[in-house]
């Protein structure tokens, strides 16, 4: 039945907007879907890390034949290391010497580009020059240090999906007399940093002095360097065998911090707090929308431009109520290409940009790399385990908090952090515990991790499914027939050796039908279908820092 229905946004009085809705759209009683399945994590992967050996060796005036080292035992002492190593698979090696300045002994052909290599043939060369080689100089180890980190730096650009160690091993007699900085604290600082991206371990030899101070210093280098320290005056040696990690190794795949989602997305938290219908799974609630002149059966409402011409500005109306009807701020043009969604998060690239926060504390991905609006090509920016579209949706007027680590705090009364409260479909901001819109989901480990692959039951009673019209003006994966319903099933898998990392979005969207005698027939038969091939997976960790 079509009703004619003038909606009054009353400004002095006036009423300033009048269309026709068809009231059948709001929906009658939900309809309740039962669930159980099972899903298990990816089976653990292979993967292969070198091991990249690095020898940073003296050769300053010191040690020349009146010095501390004219007979070059500290070569005698790296070649050795090199020889018991040199069949270890997945092991490349590298040698830079300093003195006044560094320079690459194992180069590309220029001396101050280092370069990482296997072949026997080429460091077997280097060490004889190591043996030619003339001291001379001053001793200049800020300079051998930033040597070092542009032969890590320019190895992982080689191929950025290689996993790379690296163990330096500094060996020196100890007295810095150029470059910048020369004392302690700034040398162990400068370590430090070399170190700071991790995977990298800096070790460090004593020789030739008997100066405690200088001993000290090469010392406190090491211990900077989370490595290993040996004076061979001493008779010491090192012993990397644990520093050696490269090869093939297995990576088990674990649940990321309990993220399981199941969500109804023709479900929305209306502008009173309490949930209702989503017809267009836009965010807003189908009344919401009646009340505001939007059409709850299109995503996007056409908006009129300075000439009258009806457009598509590209957002979803939740968002365009938000900013633009609240007076917030216009929103730029979104042509085709903005309007996709690549990493499936509910937002197109436009609305992500949307998703601004000028402080945020969660969003530092990778290191050094701040996002202050979505990422395009990250389901979860702000990496706190709810995707950004669902977390934009349920903190309402905060757009912004989805770029910020809010959702492990409570908001409301209910005691309960936000995290947990979006996984029982609950009202984060609002006291809303044990309503009828409330989820059961559950899910239980099958048994230990043993062989590297975690496989999980689940369980759910409580799925609100409610009676709407098709739709079809609406997110590509949220498009559905008469009485249909799209439900959101999504868990995060990371590493076990990188709990907190981007891992991998396993997502299915399904559609179920509101059908009560259906439902009530066929029982859990009839709801979600929660098992491995019904899951899409979206690698995130490989994406992340791009966007394009």
């Amino acid at each position: 039945m079509i009703k004619h229905v003038c909606l009054a946004l009353l400004v002095a009085v006036i009423a300033i907007s009048c269309s026709n809705f068809n009231l059948e759209r709001v929906p009658g009683q939900t309809i309740n879907a039962t669930s159980v399945g099972g899903f298990c994590t990816f089976n653990p992967e292979s993967s292969i890390a070198y091991t990249n050996f690095l020898f940073v060796i003296d050769y300053s005036g010191s040690n020349s034949s009146e010095g501390t080292d004219p007979k070059k035992r500290r070569i005698d002492k790296a070649y050795e290391f090199y020889t018991a190593n040199k069949m270890t698979n997945y092991m490349r090696w590298g040698i830079l010497t300093f003195d006044s300045d560094a320079e690459a002994i194992i180069n590309d052909g220029n001396r101050n580009n280092p370069i990482f290599t296997d072949d026997e043939t080429i460091v077997e060369n280097a060490f004889n020059t190591l043996r030619r080689k003339g001291h001379g100089g001053s001793t200049n180890y800020a300079d051998a240090i930033d040597l070092t980190g542009s032969a890590i730096a320019k190895n992982n650009a080689i191929d950025p999906g290689q996993k790379n160690l690296y163990a330096v091993f500094f060996i020196t007699d100890g007295e810095p007399n150029v470059g910048n900085p020369q004392d302690t604290n700034g040398l162990v600082t400068k370590v430090g940093q070399l170190i700071a991206p991790g995977d990298i371990y800096f070790s460090a030899a004593f020789y030739g002095r008997k100066s405690a101070s200088a001993e000290d210093r090469i010392r406190r280098m090491a211990e900077a360097g989370h490595g290993k320290f040996a004076n061979f005056d001493k008779g010491e040696n090192v012993n990397f065998n644990d520093l050696i990690v490269g090869g093939e190794t297995i990576e088990a795949w674990i649940l990321k911090k309990d993220t399981f989602f199941v969500y109804n997305l023709n479900s929305a938290i209306c502008e009173d707090q309490r949930y209702d219908v989503d017809s267009d799974a836009d965010g807003m609630c189908d009344r919401d929308e009646v009340t505001y002149n939007l059409d709850p059966l299109n995503r996007s409402t056409p908006q009129k431009d300075k000439d009258g011409n009806l457009y598509d500005t590209g957002y979803s109306d939740y968002i365009y109520y938000l900013t633009v009807m609240k007076g917030k701020r216009e929103l730029p043009k979104c042509d085709e290409k903005g309007r996709l969604d690549a990493d499936m998060d509910l937002l197109n690239d436009c609305e992500e940009a949307i998703l601004s926060n000028l402080s945020p504390s969660g969003t530092e991905w990778p290191k050094g790399n701040v996002w202050t609006s979505g990422n395009p090509v990250d389901p979860d920016t702000d990496n706190d385990g709810v995707i950004d579209g669902l977390e934009a949706m349920v903190f309402r007027n905060h757009l912004g908090w989805a770029m910020d680590d809010r959702i492990n705090q409570v908001w409301d009364g209910d005691k309960e952090i936000a995290f947990r409260q979006i996984q029982l479909h609950r009202n984060p901001l609002e006291n809303d515990a044990g309503t009828a819109f409330e989820y059961d989901t559950k899910i239980d480990l099958q048994s230990d991790i043993t062989d590297g692959r975690a496989c999980y039951n689940f369980k759910q009673d409580k799925l609100k499914l409610y009676p709407v019209q098709a739709v079809e003006k609406t997110h590509p994966l949220l498009r559905h027939g008469a009485n249909e319903n799209v439900i959101l099933v999504y868990f995060i898998q990371t590493k076990f050796k990188d709990p907190n990392g981007k891992g991998i979005y396993m997502s299915s969207f399904q559609i179920l039908d509101a059908n009560a005698e259906e439902q009530s027939s066929m029982g859990s038969a009839a709801g979600l279908k929660v098992e491995n091939k019904m899951f899409t997976p979206y690698e995130v960790y490989k994406k992340v820092g791009k966007f394009e």
